[in-house]
């Protein structure tokens, strides 16, 4: 059942669930389909999101002349 994987895996049912909803296809969940589809979905190189959206690499860049450190504008 879907609770006794979310169990052994240490995740929620809900994740579980999602899991198979997003990944299912006419045959049903397959791994190995899956395995590729994830491998799909993270193509690389990924644009930068300071080089995607300029307002925030201005904030980001005013905050680093600020001398705040990376993971305070992180926690920001």
């Amino acid at each position: 059942s879907i609770q006794t994987i979310a169990k052994r895996l240490s995740r929620a049912p809900s994740t579980i669930c999602r899991e198979i909803r997003r990944n299912s296809g006419p045959e049903g969940y397959r791994a190995s389909r899956v395995d590729q589809l994830v491998w799909d979905r993270a193509q690389r190189p990924k644009a930068c999101k300071l080089v995607q959206h300029r307002m925030l690499a201005n904030i980001v860049a005013g905050k680093l002349q600020l001398q705040w450190s990376p993971q305070q504008i992180a926690g920001w």
